[in-house]
């Protein structure tokens, strides 16, 4: 945590493993490249457009000194979450913590403050020819994590939303578009409630080029299911089938202690209390087909959304 020398002959050879990875993961990966040029446009006003791993014009630019100022600025006890799960004997524990941690002064905190996204920055389209084998669809709306919601509600009902849509072989993604109508030969959705501030609620999907369907059909058939879960909220059943899934995996979850012990600290490190965890199924249980029906139409919005095409690279000389 503290002491970290940092000589710059082992730094330069690691920054070119950084740089390797980077290609590996995202340069010389079409699917990873064309995800990261999405969220350049699906965020708009938070640093979540930018890369983790950093633009490669950045990399290229960064010397011992940015890393040792990082460091110097952020690894301190009084910036560290500290986890313990399992089968732990408290006091020695407590013991422990104290003699390798105690010595080291706490250290400045940095400043958090939840990255924020424009509510309605205007429809944005991106499209893409890559190396890629099928065409893809891309689409995302920006809205609140549990962080930054105005009503706590929300996020719970937007997870919920996101099972209705995609939570299993009978959700109505798969059931409607993949297998009903066949316009889709994978079709799906994603939300994640529990990031530092605002995020995405995201579809994604291939189009059946067996029948002719191409990525303008496929969005019109995912308008379709938002648009009817807009207008009608769902069924008290479908619901609770929805909901029976989201919390059996959450209680599964619970099986494995590095999951617990994960779980914590991401509660703890994006500024929600980590006595959530026992709250979760609760709150998820007093949501009402009605609010998950109202997020849909509150955040599943136009003025809300980035939509990305990406075609196979052979595919841009005859469009």
């Amino acid at each position: 945590m503290r002491g970290l020398t940092l000589p710059e002959e082992e730094f330069l050879p690691e920054l070119e493993v950084v740089k390797e990875e980077r290609r590996l993961r995202v340069d010389d990966n079409p699917n990873g490249l064309a995800f990261e040029r999405f969220l350049t446009q699906a965020y708009m006003a938070s640093p979540y457009s930018q890369p983790i791993i950093g633009w490669m014009h950045d990399i290229e630019r960064l010397t011992v000194e940015d890393l040792r100022t990082w460091y110097d600025l952020h690894y301190h006890p009084g910036n560290a979450i500290l986890v313990l799960a399992g089968d732990i004997d408290l006091a020695t524990a407590e013991e422990l913590a104290k003699q390798y941690f105690g010595p080291i002064p706490a250290g400045p905190v940095p400043p958090r403050r939840p990255p924020l996204e424009l509510p309605a920055g205007g429809e944005r389209s991106i499209t893409q020819y890559l190396n890629v084998q099928l065409p893809t669809l891309l689409m995302a709306f920006n809205v609140p994590g549990l962080v930054t919601a105005e009503e706590d509600w929300e996020a719970y009902a937007l997870r919920l939303l996101r099972g209705v849509l995609d939570a299993g072989h009978s959700a109505r993604l798969a059931s409607e578009l993949e297998r009903a109508s066949g316009i889709a030969t994978s079709v799906g959705a994603n939300y994640d409630a529990f990031s530092r501030g605002d995020t995405l609620f995201m579809f994604s999907g291939i189009p059946n080029q067996s029948r002719g369907i191409d990525l303008e059909q496929l969005e019109a058939g995912i308008w379709g299911e938002i648009e009817r879960l807009q207008d009608e909220p769902p069924a008290q059943e479908e619901l609770d089938r929805v909901r029976n899934q989201v919390i059996a995996q959450l209680v599964f979850a619970q099986d494995s202690i590095s999951s617990q012990a994960r779980q914590i600290g991401q509660l703890e490190s994006v500024g929600l209390p980590w006595t959530l965890l026992d709250e979760d199924i609760e709150r998820l249980q007093a949501i009402t087909p009605e609010q998950v029906s109202e997020v849909a139409r509150r955040y599943l919005q136009r003025e809300r959304l980035t939509r990305s095409h990406i075609f196979p690279a052979h595919l841009k000389e005859s469009r």
